[in-house]
């Protein structure tokens, strides 16, 4: 009868070993294992969070989907149901609530480049920000049209038959109620004083309607590239290691579990 002796150790321990003898068993033991910290709904956190964002701006029932990381198709989206020019008067409101909170508008490190949670290796993503992206600009009238007129703009995202959840999958759909002349048939409060600008205010809601479609793509990419980070990161070697030493797991050379 033979005998066979099979070695096991821990990863930082095979590490060393590679180091020493120039073989690759932590490389495979990473690779083996490399969806160790993704293998239950890891982004639960994020897609909170963004939900709880689109609730402060004012869309009701937020849903956020997304796929990844690496196919063609991949992406994420979002829909939420009607706000008013109010719910958007009332979000730039809270912009520095939201501020304190941590929803601080993004912005590049300026020594990594990188956007949105902090890397653990450069200091100077500190504070960078995350999820969402600044809110779109008001109009002009928005203030009149959200104390006197709240019905005559709303808008929400809405989502098409797919089977993908890229940007594209949906839409800002807008709605713009203005009487198709300035004769007062909607007089509320303060329309009488911005008769003459009525072809303006029109532009101006046809304007913010552009530049709610370009925020909500804004935001969907924001959400991809956060969730895209945090995976890259629950995937790198330092979290891995960290997860193996936590769990006193030791390994075989070929990277099985023992």
């Amino acid at each position: 009868m033979r005998e066979v002796t099979t070695t096991v150790r821990s990863y930082a321990e095979w590490k060393a070993y590679d180091e020493e003898n120039g073989t690759s068993v932590a490389e495979t033991i990473l690779e083996k294992h490399r969806d160790w910290n993704t293998d239950h709904e890891w982004w639960d956190c994020l897609i909170h969070d963004c939900k709880e964002f689109l609730k402060a701006v004012g869309f009701s029932d937020p849903d956020v989907r997304f796929s990844g990381f690496w196919s063609q198709g991949d992406g994420a989206s979002w829909t939420g149901g009607w706000i008013n020019m109010q719910d958007l008067v009332s979000a730039h409101r809270l912009l520095d609530k939201l501020t304190r909170e941590g929803w601080v508008p993004r912005k590049q490190c300026p020594e990594c480049g990188y956007i949105g949670k902090p890397k653990a290796d450069c200091p100077d993503c500190e504070g960078t920000g995350r999820v969402p992206v600044p809110l779109p600009a008001l109009p002009k009238h928005a203030e009149l049209i959200a104390t006197s007129w709240d019905d005559i703009w709303y808008g929400r995202v809405t989502r098409g038959t797919s089977n993908y959840a890229h940007e594209n999958t949906c839409t800002w759909e807008g709605q713009n109620e203005l009487p198709s002349s300035p004769t007062g048939e909607k007089d509320k409060g303060g329309w009488n004083i911005y008769k003459p600008d009525h072809p303006r205010l029109a532009a101006e809601l046809a304007a913010l309607d552009e530049r709610m479609e370009d925020w909500r793509v804004e935001v969907c990419s924001a959400i991809y590239h956060d969730l895209e980070a945090e995976h890259e990161y629950l995937c790198s070697e330092e979290q891995l290691a960290e997860g193996f030493e936590a769990n006193e797991l030791e390994f075989y050379e070929d990277g099985r579990i023992a």
